[in-house]
C-alpha cells in the first residue's frame, strides 16, 4: 500500500473536536478594501474550533475537526512539522508553503476556512465525504459559517424563512439543487467540494472525485487485493482512535467484516475490545439473532441484544420518530433512527465513545447492475451470464424476473436507447430535444396533490425544467464502463440523500455525545474500491466477493460463503400499515404542510390509499409526509 495517507503518528482523537458547534463570520465588503485579518472572525469560543493567523503573510485559517494525515502532509510537502503546533497552525504553515492545493490533500473529519488577503479570496471546505457538515448564510455583505443549521439560525438578521420549493421537491422525489437546505437563506458546502469567495462572487469547485476517468483500472489483478485489507484496516483504525468502540452488528457481511477488523486491531493496539450492539427484529424474514450471537462469540467480544420493539419504545416506530424529529435540523431520513439511537445509548452506558457501522458496504462493495449493459455491448456473453448468476446467488429474487430485468430492462434497452439518442441528436437536435423534454416533463411532473399554491407550483416547474435541461445535456455512456459508471453512486456521492444521511448521523452523535462512523465511507478506501474492476468485485461468483470469502473463512460454520442479502422492505411496509394511520390521526392531520401550501388538504382516505398500495415507494410517502409535518411544527 502507498505511504500516502497512512499516517498513524497522532494520538487519540478528541470527540469534542467534531461534536461541538461553531460559527464564523466573513465580511466580503471590507475585505475588498482592507487587508485587516479580523474580517474572518471566529464567533465561537476557542476550544474545539481552532484559529490561526499570520500577519506577515496576511492569511487566516479556521479549522474544526481532526486531521488523519498530518505527518504524511508534512513529508509530502517538505514541511518541517513543529511538535508544539496545533493542527490549525500546521495547516496555516502548510498553506503558506504550498497554496490552495492543500484542500485536496487533507484527510480527516473537518471544516476548514482559509482567508488569503493578498489574493483577496476565501476558501471553505469540509472533509471529502462530509462527516462534518458545513453550512453558510449571507446577511448583507457578511458570510456566516457553521457546522450546525441551528447555530447559524442564531445569527442576527439571518432569514429563517422555510424553503417551500425544497420541501415540495422532497415530496416529489426531486433534488434540483444539491447545495440547498430547507431554509431559504442557508446553503451547504457540498461534499467533495469547496467554495471560493472572491470579488464578491461565490463559486463551487469539486476537489475530490472517487472515480475519475480511467477507473475502474483493468490492470488490477487478484494479487492487488492485499491492499484492500490495508485500506480497510486504516479506515477502521481511524475510527477506533476516538476511544472505546461499539459496533452496530447485524448478521450481514458489511458489519461483520467491520467487527472482525475492529476486534483484531483493538487487541493489536491494546485498545478495549469493541462492544457488539445488535437489534433483534421480530420478523423471521430479517431476524439475524443467531448469526449475531455466533459472530460476537467467535470474536470473543461482549454483546448487547435488544428486541426491536423495546428499542423503539411504547409509542412505536412512527409516532416515536415524530416526537423525536424536532431535535434535528432536517426531517429524519433514516426510518430506524430512534431504534438505533436507543441501542447506541446502551453503548454510551458502557462508556463507548465511538460506534462503527457497516453502512457503505452496499454502496462500494457491490457491482452496479448497469454493468450488464457494458457486457452486452461488448458481446461478452459469458461475462453477462456469470454476472446474472452472481446476483442470483446473492439476492433472494425469482429467477425469470431477474433474468428479464437484467437482460432487457437495464441491459439491451439502455443500449438501444443510447444509440437512438445519438442518432436523433445528430439528425434533428432541436426537434429531438423538444420531444425528450416534453416526455421527461410528464415523468417528473409534480403530483397533483403537491403545491396547490400556483406561485409555488410555478417555482417548482422552473426548477424541474432546469433539471431536465441539465439531464438532456448529459453525455451518453461511453468507454468500457460507460453504463456501469453512468448512474453509479460513485459518480453521485454528493447527492443530497447521501449527504442528509451523514448530517443526520452527525446530529445524532451530538445528542448522544459520541461519534457515529462508517469505515466503508473512508475516502481513501473508496478511491481504492472504485479502481477495482467489477469482475474482481464478483470474486467467487458472488456479490461482495472481496469480503465474503475472508469472512467465510473466519466463520466457517455460519454460511457467509452463500449468504443472501436480507431485505427489510416487507417489514417497513407492514410497520407503515400498522402504525401509519394511527400516527396520522394522533398528530391531527397534516396541518402545517397544508398551511404552508406544500400539499392540498389530505384526508384519511388519501393516507389509507397510500398505505394499501402494492408499491413500497407509495407506502413510504406516508413516512415522508408525517416526518415532514412533525419537523415543520417544530421549525416552521
Amino acid at each position: 500500500m502507498s505511504e500516502t495517507y497512512s499516517d498513524q503518528s497522532r494520538g487519540k482523537f478528541n470527540i469534542n473536536a467534531t461534536n461541538s458547534s461553531w460559527m464564523a463570520e466573513f465580511d466580503s465588503n471590507l475585505a475588498e478594501h482592507d487587508n485587516n485579518l479580523p474580517h474572518l472572525k471566529l464567533l465561537s469560543e476557542i476550544g474545539s474550533v481552532q484559529y490561526a493567523a499570520s500577519e506577515k503573510q496576511i492569511v487566516a485559517v479556521i479549522f474544526k475537526g481532526v486531521l488523519y494525515n498530518r505527518s504524511d502532509l508534512a513529508r509530502a510537502n517538505h514541511l518541517f512539522d513543529k511538535n508544539d503546533w496545533s493542527d490549525v497552525e500546521f495547516l496555516l504553515n502548510l498553506y503558506l508553503a504550498t497554496g490552495s492545493n492543500i484542500i485536496g490533500q487533507l484527510r480527516g473529519i473537518y471544516n476548514i476556512l482559509i482567508w488569503d488577503a493578498n489574493q483577496k479570496r476565501l476558501f471553505c471546505s469540509r472533509d471529502p465525504l462530509g462527516f462534518e457538515p458545513l453550512f453558510y448564510g449571507i446577511v448583507q455583505s457578511k458570510y456566516v459559517f457553521s457546522n450546525s443549521i441551528a447555530t447559524l439560525l442564531q445569527y442576527p438578521g439571518l432569514n429563517r424563512e422555510i424553503n417551500r420549493p425544497a420541501l415540495a421537491d422532497y415530496l416529489s422525489r426531486r433534488w434540483p439543487l444539491y447545495d440547498e437546505t430547507y431554509y431559504l437563506a442557508i446553503k451547504r458546502v457540498m461534499v467533495g467540494h469547496y467554495i471560493l469567495i472572491q470579488d464578491n462572487l461565490l463559486e463551487n469547485h469539486q476537489y475530490w472525485d472517487p472515480s475519475p476517468p480511467g477507473t475502474p483500472d483493468d490492470t488490477m489483478s487478484e494479487a492487488d487485493f492485499e491492499e484492500f485489507e490495508d485500506y480497510l484496516e486504516q479506515a477502521v483504525e481511524r475510527c477506533l482512535r476516538f476511544g472505546k468502540s461499539g459496533i452496530f452488528l447485524s448478521g450481514g457481511l458489511d458489519s461483520v467484516s467491520i467487527a472482525a477488523v475492529a476486534s483484531d486491531l483493538c487487541r493489536k493496539n491494546n485498545f478495549p475490545d469493541p462492544l457488539a450492539l445488535s437489534l433483534v427484529f421480530p420478523d423471521p424474514g430479517i431476524n439475524e439473532e443467531d448469526i449475531q450471537k455466533r459472530v460476537a462469540s467467535g470474536l470473543g467480544i461482549e454483546q448487547i441484544l435488544i428486541p426491536f420493539d423495546e428499542a423503539v419504545g411504547e409509542m412505536g416506530l412512527i409516532s416515536g420518530t415524530l416526537s423525536f424529529t424536532g431535535n434535528f435540523p432536517q426531517p429524519i431520513q433514516n426510518p430506524w433512527r430512534i431504534a438505533y439511537n436507543n441501542l447506541a445509548q446502551r453503548g454510551v452506558d458502557k462508556d463507548c465513545e465511538v460506534i462503527l457501522t457497516g453502512i457503505g458496504g452496499d454502496d462500494w462493495l457491490t457491482v452496479n447492475p448497469g454493468y450488464i449493459a457494458d457486457l452486452i455491448k461488448n458481446l461478452d456473453v459469458s461475462g453477462s451470464f456469470n454476472f446474472i448468476n452472481a446476483l442470483r446467488r446473492s439476492f433472494n429474487a425469482p429467477t425469470i424476473p431477474v433474468i428479464r430485468y437484467m437482460l432487457w430492462t437495464i441491459g439491451l434497452r439502455p443500449i438501444i436507447a443510447s444509440s437512438g439518442r445519438k442518432t436523433f441528436n445528430r439528425l434533428m437536435p432541436s426537434q429531438f430535444y423538444n420531444y425528450r423534454f416534453k416526455r421527461i416533463s410528464r415523468v417528473k411532473a409534480t403530483p397533483e396533490w403537491i403545491a396547490p399554491d400556483p406561485q409555488l407550483r410555478q417555482q417548482l416547474d422552473l426548477r424541474t425544467n432546469q433539471t431536465i435541461d441539465e439531464l438532456l445535456k448529459r453525455p451518453e455512456p461511453s468507454g468500457p464502463y460507460g453504463f456501469y459508471k453512468h448512474d453509479a453512486r460513485s459518480t453521485t456521492f454528493s447527492h443530497p440523500m447521501l449527504t442528509l444521511e451523514l448530517e443526520e448521523d452527525f446530529e445524532a452523535g451530538k445528542l448522544l455525545g459520541i461519534k457515529l462512523l462508517h469505515p466503508f465511507w473512508d475516502a481513501d478506501l473508496i478511491q481504492y474500491l472504485c479502481r477495482i474492476p467489477p469482475r474482481l468485485l464478483l470474486k467467487g461468483g458472488h456479490d461482495k466477493g472481496i469480503v465474503r470469502q475472508t469472512i467465510a473463512r473466519r466463520f466457517p460454520n455460519i454460511g457467509f460463503d452463500r449468504q443472501k442479502k436480507v431485505i427489510a422492505g416487507s417489514f417497513i411496509k407492514n410497520t407503515l400499515i400498522l402504525e401509519g394511520m394511527e400516527a396520522f390521526k394522533r398528530i391531527g392531520g397534516l396541518q402545517y404542510l397544508i398551511k404552508f401550501g406544500i400539499i392540498q388538504n389530505i384526508n384519511d382516505n388519501f393516507i389509507e390509499k397510500l398505505l394499501i398500495d402494492k408499491d413500497l415507494n407509495e407506502n413510504h410517502r406516508v413516512w415522508e409526509l408525517l416526518t415532514l409535518e412533525a419537523w415543520l411544527r417544530s421549525h416552521g
